[in-house]
């Protein structure tokens, strides 16, 4: 038996050589096996420095992991230092725990490309379905413990390659203290910060049987400019910065992703989103949105203080566009396939991806339910220029203030007030109503006043080829909107205001502007207008501002074609004395009703030195030269003049003249003797004949210059006016329809 004695003697050394080789060499079996059959199993190349495993202490140390890309030499990712400590005799008994699991220093760079990642491949890998048809494990679940996870100073590299975004975060810290096979609960703690700057801090709890989860987040000064990459896929932005902090609490299930609830408070400092031309498009200097309580499940919407400090805001209008439209990107996909876009979520920005979770929510749940503490706004800037017009147009509201008391739903207003410095000069106050029932039912209350008119001089020469020289101005409007019914009273006063002379260029719209003006203003220099506007905003041919232009502008239409009215109101008299002065046929002598007339006229130019009168002399309806050649020969007549010598009647033979009838025998009897004529003429060709048609043509023209000459020197004399102020206007084409008449025109010296 002694051969049976030296075998089982040399198997024992055998076995327990066998143990001690593993004991001694079981890193490098494992290296080899690892290297050996890495692209085998993984599908990636995998490189180790050294591995020591410790079978008696349970304890496995890896150190320079790496692993390849999938087909490609670049790192995926690279750990330094990563330590195990295993329960051994656990793992023989089929409990697989690891008490303590730590990586030191990792390196991990992640790929997004679209919706694809550099990883996906691993995960296609190890998720494939079991295909070999094995039967079930009767045994039940395999059991796992896995205590104290931890990452030291890991280093996550991300970069999404479709839109050219990149972030570095690091150091980063993440531990674990339990994943375990009969324990649903899981917490997770995480602290990093980004390359650019600002810090991190998660905490995640997640129960996997029910999918609840809880997430506490502390960011502090997180710099946003390397977000700027997704931004410029939607708009081409040179500039985006500023530094967010959140403190935040949100719980929900991943079973229903539309149902949080969400407390915290969220900051944003020194923000400001620039164009191409580094030109600021948009800025805040601090931003402060702090929420009690938001639940979407229970439609709870409890928010706290919303304030906002130093914001800015500049717009410009240009012929093709605005400033900020002409930077927007096209991103309509060219895919024909458009049930798979509308379906497919883009993961690869998000922001676009916040947007549409946003989107789902509203979509599904209504603010029926919310309360705000206040709001307040200081110190806000909105800049407007437009440059669609041949001069730009500058505008600027500055020092913008606008707060409100407590907000509620259940309030039967929602109130606001604003106040704000217009155009470094002008101020503004405004209060705004809401009913939180109906968004669309306000009332609007704001006044305008001490804006220089001369601001908008670029729209006036565009539109009426007129420069606004001088005038401030006073605006206030109320204005309520009750289903959509808009009803709005506006008073539009505007001092002192001065309209240069027309510029050379054509206008869109040809109106008397100066003229307007002139006769709007009143003994201050001042216009007042009052501005009634009502509507139905349903009908989509409705526009306020076009219907109040449209007012403003019949006004001054009125005001330069029919201006009696106006300008005899503002010298307490009767409109028709302003129209016309009236002279009886044949008087060449001024009345006490045309002096009253041109006492008037004076007023009204001592009151409005900038207008002028335009006298347009219309014949009478009966034509005066007849009346003129019949009073002419009915004179020689009765007073027995053979001869054509002037010589004027006295009272008792001006009354025989007009008594006289032309049809009177003896008189026609008369005419025909002078002339040696008895054909069948009428009178009055006999008359003509008689006295001649030059004297008659001389005669009426003296009448009409003496009639000029009596208006002309009342005006100048008693009137004391300029000889500028007034004018004579022929109008040899028009008659008057009743006595020969001056009517009375106004304009201003263009």
């Amino acid at each position: 038996m002694k051969w049976v004695r030296r075998i089982l003697l040399a198997l024992l050394i055998l076995v327990v050589a066998v143990v001690v080789v593993i004991v001694i060499f079981a890193g490098r079996i494992a290296e080899w096996a690892i290297e050996r059959y890495d692209e085998e199993y993984t599908g990636r190349r995998i490189e180790v420095d050294r591995i020591g495993i410790n079978v008696f202490k349970g304890t496995v140390a890896i150190d320079g992991l790496t692993v390849f890309e999938h087909a490609r030499p670049d790192t995926f990712f690279h750990i330094p230092s990563t330590f195990a400590n295993l329960e051994l005799t656990h793992f023989l008994r089929g409990d697989y725990d690891i008490t303590e699991i730590r990586l030191t220093k990792p390196r991990i760079i992640v790929d997004q490309d679209g919706n694809t990642f550099n990883f996906d491949d691993l995960i296609e890998r190890f998720t494939a379905a079991d295909t070999t048809g094995a039967p079930p494990d009767e045994e039940g679940p395999a059991r796992y413990r896995l205590e104290n996870l931890r990452i030291d100073s890991a280093m996550i590299h991300y970069r999404e390659k479709s839109i050219g975004s990149e972030l570095v975060f690091n150091p980063l810290t993440a531990t674990c203290p339990l994943i375990a096979w009969d324990d649903p609960n899981h917490h997770y703690e995480l602290q990093t910060g980004l390359a650019t700057g600002g810090t991190m801090d998660l905490v995640f709890d997640l129960n996997l049987d029910s999918l609840d989860y809880y997430l506490t987040s502390a960011l502090t000064d997180i710099q946003i400019s390397p977000f700027v990459a997704y931004v410029r896929d939607a708009m081409d932005v040179s500039v985006l910065e500023g530094l967010l902090s959140m403190q935040l609490n949100l719980a929900g299930n991943f079973n229903r992703p539309s149902e949080v609830a969400l407390s915290g408070q969220q900051g944003l400092r020194e923000f400001r989103l620039a164009d191409p031309e580094q030109d600021t498009l948009l800025g805040v200097s601090s931003l402060l949105v702090s929420v009690d309580s938001l639940n979407t499940a229970s439609a709870i919407y409890d928010f706290g203080v919303f304030e906002m400090n130093g914001p800015f805001v500049k717009f410009e209008l240009y012929p093709d566009g605005d400033n900020f439209t002409r930077l927007l990107r096209d991103t309509t996909n060219t895919t024909t396939a458009s049930d798979s876009i509308t379906s497919e979520i883009d993961y690869s920005n998000p922001f676009r991806l916040l947007v549409s979770y946003a989107q789902d929510i509203i979509e599904e749940y209504v603010m029926q339910n919310y309360s705000v503490d206040s709001v307040v706004v200081n110190n806000g800037t909105f800049v407007y220029n437009d440059y669609t017009l041949e001069d730009p147009f500058y505008f600027r509201l500055d020092s913008l203030h606008v707060s409100s008391g407590a907000l509620n739903s259940q309030n039967s207003n929602l109130n606001f007030v604003a106040h704000s410095r217009v155009n470094k000069t002008g101020l503004m106050d405004a209060a705004l109503s809401i009913d939180p029932h109906n968004l669309e039912n306000m009332e609007v209350v704001y006044g305008i006043r001490d804006v220089r008119i001369s601001s908008f001089t670029p729209y006036s020469n565009y539109y009426v080829a007129h420069p606004f020289q001088d005038g401030l101005i006073y605006y206030n409007s109320e204005t309520k909107v009750l289903n959509r019914i808009i009803d709005s009273k506006n008073k539009l006063e505007i001092r002192r205001i001065d309209v240069g002379k027309k510029i050379g260029r054509k206008p869109v719209y040809n109106l008397p502007l100066r003229l307007a003006v002139a006769i709007l203003r009143d003994v201050n220099g001042n216009i007042n207008m009052e501005i009634p506007v009502s509507g139905d905003l349903n009908d989509p041919e409705y526009k306020l501002g076009k219907v109040i232009w449209g007012i403003i502008e019949n006004l001054l239409v009125k005001a330069a074609t029919s201006p009696y009215r106006l300008l005899a109101q503002a010298i307490d008299a009767d409109e028709n004395d302003l129209k016309a002065i009236s002279f009886d046929y044949l008087s060449d002598s001024l009345t006490n009703r045309q002096r009253r007339n041109l006492n008037m006229l004076g007023r009204v130019l001592k009151l409005k030195p900038e207008l002028r009168i335009n006298l347009h002399y219309l014949p009478g309806a009966t034509d005066e030269l007849d009346l003129l050649a019949a009073f002419e020969a009915k004179k020689r007549y009765i007073l027995r003049i053979d001869t054509l010598r002037e010589e004027e009647p006295n009272a008792a033979q001006l009354k025989e003249i007009e008594a006289l009838s032309i049809n009177d025998s003896a008189f026609v009897n008369y005419l025909n003797r002078r002339l040696l004529f008895e054909g069948s003429l009428s009178p009055i060709e006999k008359c003509k004949r008689y006295v001649g048609r030059r004297r008659l043509a001389n005669r009426m023209e003296a009448i009409i210059n003496n009639r000029k000459k009596l208006i002309s020197d009342y005006l100048l004399t008693e009137q004391q006016l300029p000889p500028e102020a007034f004018a004579f206007v022929d109008e040899p084409d028009r008659t008057s329809d009743g006595l020969p008449k001056f009517e009375v025109t106004f304009d201003v010296n263009e």
